[in-house]
């Protein structure tokens, strides 16, 4: 049934909204919302630049170094801060980002703020340049140089100020750098403190009373940092000029940054293989000098030498008091005295790099100034210093120098240096003011109120040598010499002071240099040297070695009446004490050096000798001076030898106790220890053994190692050789031997082996042929039957005794004669290896001649081993494989020489 009319109209039927409601959406529309969550990750995913370090505020090294051009000043202070914290955590960055380092840095060195300019000097740099080496930075070190040129050259006086501490910096860390750009930064120095006149080269000092750079404060800073870089600069000339005359280079030839074809530089930035391609270079490294001038350290000194001493003489009317304020018997205020002695000190470092060696011919340039010395250094001389006064109030404090206090004398004294270079070594008019220094020396070194150091005994030895050079002046000079050695004696052992003058009065006697001294003088200098030799050793080697030196040069030149005095003797004998002596502590050479001066000494002591006995064995002292002591004692016997007709008792003293010195060493083992250990020791020996020997193959604490002692035993023998009267020596010392052995009924191991060790060197008296022979075969018994027979020691030791066996007539023999006489059924195992052992030794002939078929020994020999086979004493002795085949290899070797 269709639909009716009414339900279709329904259909169409449009819908009536009201006014606020939202029209419904079809049911064909899609929703195309969504909904989102955010992630939280709780540590994020560590790579690409967030692996780099990082500061405590999350900045890395590039970040930082990208703040140091901020426009923010406080950026770029703390953009320094965290290069300081993450350079100090991480080192391995310094070497890493060196370039940025420097380049960052050194453009901060003009930086408008005050804390940025500190900031890089004391946090950044200071800790950069503790660890980085010079060859690492000298590339660099142009760009650096140039920014502090800037600096100071600013025309802002407060980076001007600043500039001088970067300046402190690179002084104290590499001064040689520095120098090495000296014609950039001495000129910079003199336009700190002074302006041009005109076109002319004259100078004068900057006064603008609205400068910070124009005040007394900052002139006195420059000076400092002036005398600072004029002593690197002479110490790094001194050492280039001794550097060329050892390698024998040119001097004018040596760059920093030569480019040589062919030679690796310290910077190259392309590869060598890659320079064959260029037709023309794009650039070369060129050296910092030219090659064809003069140095430019000592140039730049020389030529600023003229413009530098009026502005010094100049500072200094500026900073000496008004003439109402000084004259003599005026004092001083410390700020004045601090001011003067800083003029002073720059006036003295010039006048030193002019009238130095390489540059006597400039001396005209400060020739023309000496008027003006003799005027303004001269005028009130000398000079009076209250470092106990005060100047000013609380409002002082403020602008008050910091200068370190400075005494009367040691101004005074800079003064008379500056002046003593005027002097010429043929005086013919004596200066006025000179008799005014030469008083006050006088005076100065006799007063017990001087001041102490080593600067001032400097300042004074640097004046006393040049007036010794004025031949008219040396009357004055005997009483200045005086006073330098009461000062010398007086000064503590162990200060510089005491060093500067020991080493003028050493080298005055080691030279003979123009310095006159009494013999009055020089002989209580010598005396009292040995003295002071405990005192310095361990703190001051090199003035021990200086003192050594000293006494030896004065032996040799007959200057030796120090060496006589029984004080003396005395203390010289401690010296060897084996236990805890002064030759303990020294070096090898200083300890030859001392050893030496026993061949000065007019007579030994036996307890000295002792002393030098038991030094050769101690276990400290090198072979090498072992060998110097022996030969010095030699030569004393020598001397004694052919003195003997002048002085016989004399000559025969010194022979005792050589002989004794070296029969001790001969015997391995001191005398006093042997008669303890040869009274409680049971010693027993092989039947084949004809003497006993005390057993110290493995040495103990009272014998000498075996290799010491073979090196001691080869000594003596060279000693005995080179002795006019050797046939005699060798008789004293074999006699003294044998009653030993004749008292103690037994000998030492080392004893036997020094005499088999004569016995095999030298020629042997007739009358001791069976005392050695008796030795060797022992020493041969002993070493077989020892448990160390196969030890490389104790076969050296019985090739010893087989040799000397077979150079003493009938030896051989002998020894087969005593095996033949040990052999019995009661023999056991380990005698009769023995007997073995020195058979197959015999029959093997390795250290002798070989035996003949025919001869006596061989025979001998056969008489030997058949008794063995009669007696059945392998049979007996068990079934041991050793014995066994021991004996069947000397059946076999005797079976062909039949």
């Amino acid at each position: 049934m269709g639909k009716s009319k009414r339900k279709k109209q329904q259909d169409f039927q449009k819908v009536k909204l009201k006014v606020g409601k939202k029209l419904k959406k079809g049911d064909n529309v899609t929703n195309a919302s969504f909904k989102s969550r955010g992630i939280q990750v709780s540590q994020q995913l560590k790579g690409g630049e967030s692996s780099q370090p990082v500061t405590k505020k999350k900045q890395n090294i590039t970040e930082l170094f990208s703040h140091c051009r901020h426009y923010s000043p406080s950026f770029r202070h703390d953009a320094i801060n965290g290069l300081k914290e993450i350079l100090t955590e991480n080192p391995h960055l310094i070497d890493v980002h060196l370039a940025n380092i420097i380049e960052k840095s050194s453009e901060l060195f003009t930086d408008k703020d005050s804390t940025v300019r500190q900031g890089v000097v004391k946090n950044l740099l200071k800790n950069v340049f503790s660890v980085v080496p010079e060859n690492q930075i000298a590339p660099f070190f142009p760009l650096m140089c140039a920014h502090l040129c800037s600096a100071m050259t600013h025309i802002d006086d407060n980076i001007k100020v600043d500039s001088l501490t970067v300046l402190d910096l690179l002084l104290d860390h590499y001064p040689t750098l520095l120098v090495s750009k000296s014609n950039q930064v001495l000129p910079n120095f003199i336009e700190q403190i002074s302006r041009q006149q005109g076109a002319g080269k004259s100078r004068s000092l900057s006064s603008n009373p609205n400068s910070a750079t124009s005040t007394l404060k900052w002139r006195v800073s420059v000076l400092k940092r002036l005398q600072k870089f004029i002593s690197a600069l002479m110490k790094f000339d001194a050492e280039k000029v001794n550097q060329d005359t050892l390698t024998g280079t040119n001097k004018e030839d040596d760059g920093v940054f030569l480019y040589n074809e062919g030679v690796g530089n310290n910077m190259q930035p392309f590869a060598t293989s890659a320079r064959c391609l260029w037709n023309t270079p794009g650039y070369t490294l060129s050296s910092a000098k030219d090659p064809n001038k003069e140095c430019v350290m000592v140039m730049n000194v020389t030529h600023l030498a003229g413009a530098l001493v009026p502005l010094m003489l100049e500072s200094w009317v500026e900073a000496v008091p008004s003439e109402g304020g000084i004259g003599r018997g005026k004092a001083l205020d410390s700020m004045a005295a601090g001011v003067m002695y800083q003029i002073l000190s720059v006036t003295q470092l010039l006048m030193k790099c002019v009238t130095s060696n390489q540059q006597t011919e400039n001396m005209g340039e400060i020739l023309k100034y000496q008027r003006d010395f003799e005027t303004h250094f001269m005028n009130s001389f000398p000079y009076i210093v209250n470092n106990m006064a005060s100047t000013g109030g609380k409002k002082d404090k403020k602008n008050k120098l910091v200068l370190d206090q400075v005494s009367a004398e040691t101004l005074n004294l800079t003064v008379c240096d500056i002046m003593m270079s005027f002097l010429s070594d043929d005086l013919r008019n004596v200066p006025h003011w000179l008799p005014v220094i030469t008083r006050y020396l006088s005076r100065a070194l006799s007063s017990d109120r001087g001041e102490r150091g080593g600067q001032n005994a400097a300042l004074v030895i640097s004046i006393v040598r040049r007036l010794c050079k004025c031949d008219c002046l040396q009357g004055q000079v005997d009483g200045l010499m005086d006073g330098l050695y009461s000062r010398y004696r007086d000064a503590g052992p162990l200060s510089k002071e005491k060093k500067t003058y020991l080493s003028f009065f050493a080298e005055s006697i080691l030279q003979h240099s123009q310095v006159y001294l009494r013999e009055e003088l020089v002989s209580s200098f010598l005396k009292d040297l040995p003295e002071l030799m405990p005192l310095v050793t361990q703190e001051n080697p090199r003035t021990t070695t200086l003192i050594l030196q000293t006494l030896r040069v004065a032996c040799c030149h007959g200057n030796a009446q120090f060496i006589c005095d029984a004080d003396f003797m005395e203390l010289f004998t401690t010296f060897f004490d084996p236990l805890d002596g002064l030759v303990l502590k020294l070096e090898s050479h200083d300890r030859q050096q001392l050893t030496g001066l026993l061949f000065y000494l007019p007579s030994l002591s036996l307890e000295l000798v002792k002393m030098l006995t038991s030094l050769c064995r101690h276990d400290n002292i090198d072979k090498q001076n072992v060998a110097f002591l022996i030969q010095v004692l030699q030569n004393r016997y020598l001397r004694q030898w052919k003195l003997q007709k002048k002085d016989q008792r004399e000559a025969e003293k010194e022979a005792v106790l050589y002989l004794g010195f070296l029969g001790n060493l001969l015997l391995g083992i001191p005398k006093v220890d042997f008669d303890s250990l040869a009274k409680s020791s049971d010693v027993s020996c092989a039947p084949y053994q004809p003497m006993k020997i005390l057993d110290t193959l493995e040495p103990q604490g009272h014998t000498v190692t075996w290799e010491n002692h073979i090196f001691l035993v080869e000594a003596v023998t060279r000693a005995v050789e080179q002795c006019p009267n050797t046939e005699q020596v060798v008789e004293i010392i074999f006699s003294a031997i044998e009653n030993m052995l004749n008292t103690y009924k037994v000998l030492p191991l080392h004893t036997v082996y020094s005499v088999c060790k004569l016995a095999e060197s030298l020629m042997i008296p007739e009358k001791f042929a069976s005392f050695v022979k008796n030795s060797a075969i022992s020493l041969v018994a002993f070493m077989v039957s020892s448990d160390q027979s196969e030890d490389q020691m104790a076969q050296h030791l019985i090739d010893t005794g087989l040799r000397v066996v077979s150079r003493v007539h009938s030896g051989t023999s002998s020894m087969i004669g005593h095996l033949k006489a040990s052999l019995s059924t009661e023999l056991d195992e380990k005698h009769t290896q023995g007997v073995l052992k020195i058979m197959l030794l015999v029959v093997k002939g390795d250290n002798q001649q070989k035996l003949a078929p025919d001869c006596s020994c061989c025979k001998q020999l056969h008489e030997c081993f058949d008794n063995m086979e009669k007696l059945g004493l392998p049979l007996k002795v068990g079934t041991s494989h050793e014995t066994e085949t021991l004996f069947a290899r000397v059946k076999y070797l005797l079976s062909l020489l039949k």
